[in-house]
């Protein structure tokens, strides 16, 4: 993952942060990432630190962003 998709999710996560959300969810093809990504986005998750549930959804293959989105909101 380019280093401008982590640092669109940590400004995110920095944004959501305050709002102390219930639900947090992250979709995204954990494959395409190298392991320095993993690492980073496991992080910042990590730093959920308020009573949230977390749901994430690696997908273990590429499939790209439009399947991704599909897949992540489908019941």
């Amino acid at each position: 993952m380019p280093n401008d998709g982590i640092e669109n999710i940590t400004s995110l996560f920095n944004e959501i942060q305050p709002l102390e959300v219930r639900r947090l969810y992250l979709a995204c093809d954990y494959s395409a990432l190298n392991d320095d990504a993993k690492k980073q986005i496991k992080a910042i998750i990590a730093d959920v630190n308020w009573d949230c549930q977390v749901n994430t959804m690696y997908n273990k293959t590429n499939l790209g962003y439009d399947k991704t989105m599909l897949k992540a909101v489908k019941p």
